[in-house]
């Protein structure tokens, strides 16, 4: 047997082993297409800054058994839910980007997002620091060159490496707010607890009356667990998708490190769970 044949024999046998644990465009786009999917869930998660606001201003009227003449005055959570929107935009377009590059297929690629700026300030409950607002430039710009001239699939690592940093404070920002939403949920929980205690001890009730709010208190109580709930399996998942993102980085020089490609996949599969989580959770809702 010639040598030139031998050699070909021998990396037709290796070749598979030698390339198992090294990372493809598959895994890349997986891991990417699970992470936009999971970031969308931000739309099914059916209570923001305006709906508390809202929930408040009904229970100060039932507590105070008075109807208000004006609207309640929302503004701040209005504020609140769109600056928190602008986040989850810019963090749903660089994952799709993301997907789309690892294909090599910008044809039909937008982000809305870049239209819209993001500053510093105090938005309601909300804060912006100086930081989230260069990191949404930063986003904004990578995003940019990607539909115009900047990225093609040959420069995955520098498309990665320019991201790492601010899309990370990207979807700490956006898990920060809704840990601050969640929270709302549970001062709405502390004080229903009172209003419905006083009703039940209202001694003109009726038992079957009494019974009534009581399946009411209970049927309310499991709604603000279930979004609660939501709201965790949610923040979870972008924390993974963080990490997944920070594994990419490390190995962004060398996606063929052997080991990488079980490493992203893993994160993909971990991220798929979750969203499996989250979309049980909605059934019972």
């Amino acid at each position: 047997m010639k040598y030139g044949t031998v050699l070909r024999f021998v990396i037709f046998i290796l070749l598979p082993g030698l390339l198992s644990g090294c990372l493809s465009l598959k895994e890349l786009g997986d891991y990417s297409a699970n992470s936009v999917k999971n970031i969308k869930n931000y739309d099914e998660l059916g209570y923001s800054f305006t709906r508390s606001c809202k929930d408040k201003c009904l229970l100060e009227q039932q507590e105070k058994n008075q109807i208000y003449r004006e609207y309640c005055d929302c503004q701040a959570n209005i504020i609140a839910d769109s600056v928190t929107g602008i986040i989850y935009n810019a963090a749903k377009g660089y994952f799709s980007g993301l997907a789309i590059l690892s294909g090599n297929n910008l044809t039909n690629y937008s982000f809305d997002p870049i239209k819209k700026s993001l500053v510093e300030g105090k938005f309601g409950d909300i804060h912006v620091s100086s930081s989230h607002a260069e990191a949404y430039s930063s986003i904004a710009t990578i995003l940019t060159r990607l539909i115009t001239d900047g990225y093609r699939k040959n420069k995955l690592a520098e498309f990665i490496g320019d991201a790492n940093a601010p899309i990370k404070m990207l979807l700490e920002a956006l898990g920060a707010n809704l840990v601050n939403l969640s929270n709302k949920l549970d001062l709405r929980k502390d004080r229903l607890v009172n209003y419905y205690f006083d009703l039940t001890n209202d001694k003109n009730l009726t038992v079957v009356d009494k019974k009534k709010i009581i399946e009411e208190y209970n049927l309310t109580m499991a709604d603000i667990e279930a979004k609660k709930k939501q709201i965790a399996v949610y923040g979870n998942s972008l924390k993974l998708i963080a990490d997944g993102h920070q594994a990419l980085f490390d190995k962004r020089n060398d996606l063929n490190i052997p080991g990488i490609k079980e490493q992203i996949s893993q994160y993909s599969a971990d991220i798929r769970s979750l969203n499996a989580d989250f979309n049980n959770l909605k059934k019972r809702d």
